[in-house]
């Protein structure tokens, strides 16, 4: 193990294995309390779970599969990150490991900062201390704080701002007890003014967050990956941006999902854990009952072919022909549609999907009420849902898009798992009327306004993937189902019980009159019990009514009109014509796209022009 001071290995408090594949993931900062003292860190990589993470254990509880997903990374498996207080044996030792970041400190007594090695210790524990300004004692150590600014570039490489190169020093100071003041003289940026205690020189940090400090002191990105505890051999072309250690722009989590759907989920396959794959790897059906009859006494298996409850020959035919019909939905000839596709075409069909013992999917089909049936071709009750997100990367500086392909990595070397989590929850699902969809997205009107919102899109995805085609289009029926997601969530949110944190939507949109145009709002938890059954009964005919009703007249008016619907409001980074904090956004974890892509006009119309909302004819008659 390297020193202390620049690699170190804590437990990052109680961190939950949700929060660990979003925004707490490998290369994020985290702030926490070790031993009792203030610590900043930047989560390892995988190589480093690897050390404190080994599977094992009857059912390989941490282990986790999602075929298509599975199919779409590249791997062979998902596994839970290694949290401690969750770990699946009380004995267990496993913990996230990471490394001080940023290794620049400050003492809040006497203000002045250095790097690690130059603060006091005490008894190898995490934190570090300012020994001038403690005192004897263990209550009156004053700890040292990480600084605010660090580095960073839109390759994901983050390093310490270069404090004592950005002080120009007087010639004859020799800099060698290595500590810098950081003073607010004033408020704002321009207060804070570093300067020298040696030589006297200062200078004040104001435009530290312009890109002509950085070109006029030269500042280049180093390269640096402190999660990989590595550098990157190349030199990287980017110029850095100076950033807040904390800002939310430092670490977009790039997440991939699915919802477990048939036959891919199925009791007799999820009953197997383990041995499914092990099994499932034999390449032919004989080779898979002699491998059946080597593991039928053994120790781990008899509890689950006990369950099971079939004898050796009726199991073998019934592993076969669950493995039929998965290797039929993943042939060549089915696997153009997409992940979500297949989701859409589950929740459309005309079949209602009854739940079989311990299934993973359960839909229940909901009439249409009368007044709705213009806008709406199906709504769907879903009583019961599993979802596995899978963690591939991250990006800084700018959010990922939803087809996200350029991102940082999580480890040195492609590994042949990710980290992951399954949930299991309910919803509402809302199809919208393709007739009635295509009739009003003709409107040329409309669509010149959502060809605005797209250019831009296109010329910042070019601008940042100036080698791969824009994963999407934003188009009139693009804006105005994820509008109403939006205003649906915050409606619910209010109706249902849940918090708005805890409702999350899941787009399906496509183009023409046989494309997709419906959304998933749901709630999960990684509990196993999923939820409470608020949501999924909002979705009854004589609750849906009065809530989409609301929903909608909820956004004929905003607090921030008449700016807010005339887009002036809404900045260009986010290509929403119409959508503010007072009216649309939710929080970020609930939304696909960072609350970008939002129009309340296409619900309710845009007022002195010839765009009408898709609901303004039943506002009118309301």
């Amino acid at each position: 193990m390297e020193d202390k001071r620049e690699y170190m290995a804590f437990e990052l408090g109680n961190i939950r294995r949700s929060s660990v594949t979003m925004m707490f993931g490998p290369g994020a900062v985290v702030d926490f309390r070790a031993d009792g003292g203030p610590v900043s860190a930047v989560v390892a990589g995988l190589e480093d779970w690897e050390e404190s993470f080994r599977e094992g254990g009857r059912g390989n509880q941490q282990i986790i599969h999602e075929i298509r997903l599975e199919n779409k990374l590249g791997v062979k498996k998902f596994k839970q990150p290694p949290v401690s207080f969750e770990s699946f044996n009380t004995n267990s030792t496993t913990f996230l490991k990471a490394y001080r970041f940023p290794d620049w400190l400050q003492c809040p007594k006497c203000q002045r900062i250095a790097k690690s090695k130059n603060w006091a210790d005490e008894d190898f524990k995490s934190y570090l201390y300012c020994p001038d300004c403690s005192g004897a004692s263990k209550k009156d150590l004053v700890f040292v704080v990480p600084v605010r600014f660090v580095l960073a570039c839109k390759k994901g490489h983050l390093d310490d701002f270069p404090w004592d190169k950005f002080l120009i020093h007087d010639e004859k100071c020799n800099q060698n007890n290595g500590f810098l003041l950081l003073k607010s003289e004033k408020a704002g940026i321009s207060g804070l003014v570093l300067s020298c205690p040696e030589c006297g020189a200062s200078r004040s940090l104001e435009g530290l967050f312009s890109r002509k400090m950085i070109s006029d002191n030269e500042i280049e990105c180093t390269g640096r990956r402190p999660w990989l505890n590595m550098y990157d051999e190349h030199k990287c072309s980017e110029k850095p941006r100076v950033v807040q250690r904390g800002a939310s722009n430092l670490y977009y989590p790039i997440v991939k999902s699915a919802i477990s759907i048939p036959p891919y989920t199925n009791p007799f396959k999820d009953l197997l854990g383990k041995y499914w794959s092990n099994i499932k790897n034999k390449v032919t059906s004989e080779q898979r009952m002699e491998y059946i009859r080597l593991i039928w006494d053994d120790d781990d298996f008899i509890e689950i072919r006990d369950e099971i409850g079939l004898s050796l020959n009726e199991f073998h035919k019934k592993f076969e022909e669950t493995l039929q019909s998965i290797n039929n939905a993943l042939e060549p000839d089915n696997k153009e549609q997409s992940i979500k596709e297949e989701e859409y075409q589950q929740f459309i069909s005309p079949m209602v999907k009854l739940c079989e013992s311990n299934s993973e999917f359960e839909i229940r089909k909901v009439e249409v009420p009368v007044n709705l049936k213009r806008f709406f071709s199906s709504i769907i009750r879903v009583t019961r849902l599993r979802e596995v997100r899978v963690l591939c990367g991250f990006t800084r500086i700018t959010p990922p898009a939803e087809d996200e392909n350029t991102f940082v990595s999580l480890s040195k070397s492609k590994k042949s798992w990710l980290p992951a989590i399954e949930v299991k929850g309910e919803g509402v699902f809302i199809e919208f009327d393709k007739t009635e969809l295509m009739k009003w997205e003709s409107n040329n009107d409309l669509k010149n306004r959502a060809q605005m919102a797209d250019n831009t899109w296109q010329s910042e995805w070019n601008e940042q993937h100036s080698f791969s085609e824009v994963p999407f289009n934003i188009t009139s029926r693009f804006l105005l189902i994820h509008s109403f997601s939006h205003a649906l969530m915050r409606r619910l949110s209010l109706e249902c019980g849940y918090s708005s944190a805890s409702l999350r939507e899941r787009l399906y949109i496509s183009e023409g009159k046989n494309g997709m145009s419906g959304v998933l709002i749901y709630t999960s938890t990684t509990d196993s019990d999923g939820s409470l059954g608020g949501l999924q009964r909002q979705a009854e005919a004589n609750r849906i009514e009065p809530s989409i009703i609301a929903a909608i007249q909820d956004m004929e008016w905003c607090s921030s009109d008449p700016l807010c619907i005339h887009g002036m409001v809404s900045v260009r980074e986010s290509h929403s014509p119409a959508s503010c904090h007072s009216c649309l956004f939710a929080p970020e974890t609930s939304c696909e796209h960072y609350n970008r892509f939002l129009d309340r006009a296409t619900l309710v119309g845009l007022p002195d022009s010839n765009i009408k909302g898709f609901f303004n004819d039943f506002l009118e008659e309301k």
